[in-house]
């Protein structure tokens, strides 16, 4: 019994440093279909440099002028970010939304997958755990939710989420694939561009326990004169409660397949978008195709994740676009976020953008070596050196 118990104990111990070793380094993990689990049509790229939305020579692209070559370094990088990276945006979905936090979690997340078999799904249900009324909806214990999220045969995570581990806590961010692919309802294969149909992303955040960080989505303004207010000194805020409230009701009556991807505090949810910019360009729901690199396509992309995905990259534009001072922004942003690291006392009496200080500096740090490391390299830029500006600007 002796080398048993051993055996025992060293596998106990082994488990036990791999848990912190995870928790202090990071794990993040988001799917990525192989050749064989997609059904899309694939054909040689069309063009070999591109300048700012036009296709260009070797010879043009010459002398530094920053054309990009399209190589297969360039397009292995591409459809691993479109799979994989969320920019961070876990961070400010799991941390501030409490996307994880609310009825949606991880543990009845992963009992869906598991209820799967390996089988795949266009729309994922999700159990509730107990009884809740949100956005004036009710949902009643051992109900489903309706995610529409697209699951893939064999995955283990659905299509478009990346899950992380780090200080022990476990995170959701969502990458570009949530949204622009998704899964044949026969085969369970991955079809890459086309939109997320049935997307239930409104109810999604709605089920966050702060899903009021995204009030600029909705027609809701927190220092409407039908929201209550609070005031702190000089600083007058909405109830969180109320807010919360009205937000949800916004964000839950947004229709599936479709969201408010403009940040100008309307409640206009349009369909989303496919990524066949090639094929579609210029046109587009909104002519979001017609300006930018790659066929418009870049710009859909800083859409998402310079708009949507991270509400706090507003605050210095939010004087203008939603008549609140920066600090006011942050506050209503921060007064309720999941992760007590990042909620805004109003009682302490500093500044809410104090908050994140630490986080603004490591991202100015990184954006100086970023600089330095891109101002090396002279000529034409390559899929190395978006990779180099993916790797440090991750945690920005």
């Amino acid at each position: 019994m002796r080398p048993f118990a051993l055996v025992i104990f060293l596998v106990l111990v082994a488990f036990v440093i791999a848990i912190a070793i995870t928790a202090a380094v990071g794990f993040r993990y988001a799917y990525e279909p192989s050749p064989s689990n997609v059904i899309s049509r694939i054909r040689a790229t069309p063009e070999t440099y591109n300048l700012w939305n036009r296709s260009v020579t070797q010879e043009e692209a010459k002398g530094g002028n920053g054309a990009v070559r399209i190589d297969e370094e360039t397009l292995r990088l591409g459809r691993e970010a479109f799979y994989k990276e969320t920019f961070n945006n876990e961070i400010f979905l799991s941390d501030i939304v409490g996307i994880l936090d609310g009825p949606l979690r991880i543990t009845n997340v992963t009992k869906a997958i598991l209820a799967l078999k390996g089988g795949g799904t266009t729309n994922l249900r999700v159990e509730v755990p107990e009884t809740v009324v949100v956005g004036g909806r009710k949902f009643e214990k051992g109900s489903y939710f309706d995610t529409g999220l697209d699951v893939p045969r064999g995955a283990i995570v659905p299509l478009g989420m990346a899950i992380s581990i780090s200080g022990w806590k476990i995170r959701a961010g969502i990458t570009c694939a949530a949204c622009h692919a998704t899964v044949d309802p026969e085969t369970k294969k991955v079809i890459e561009g086309a939109p997320n149909g049935d997307l239930n992303a409104g109810l999604l955040i709605a089920l966050g326990t702060n899903s009021a960080a995204y009030f600029m989505h909705t027609d809701v303004h927190p220092l409407a004169a039908n929201i209550p207010k609070v005031v702190h000194g000089k600083l007058t805020l909405p109830n969180t409660a109320a807010l919360e409230e009205a937000v949800d009701e916004a964000l839950i009556m947004c229709p599936r397949g479709n969201f408010d991807s403009l940040t100008d505090l309307k409640a206009d949810p349009t369909q989303n978008p496919v990524s066949f910019t090639w094929g579609n360009h210029p046109y587009g729901w909104s002519g979001n195709f017609m300006a930018g690199p790659f066929r418009g396509l870049s710009s859909q992309n800083n859409n998402v994740h310079a708009l949507n995905s991270d509400s706090l990259l507003l605050a210095d534009s939010s004087q203008t676009l939603f008549d609140m001072d920066k600090e006011t922004f942050l506050a209503v942003l921060l007064q309720n976020a999941a992760d007590k690291k990042y909620r805004y006392d109003p009682s302490s009496g500093k500044k809410p953008s104090k908050t994140a200080r630490k986080e603004a500096i490591k991202c100015r740090r990184l954006l100086a070596i970023l600089e330095r490391a891109l101002s090396a390299r002279r000529g034409r830029s390559s899929g190395k050196e978006y990779g180099i500006r993916t790797r440090l600007t991750r945690n920005c």
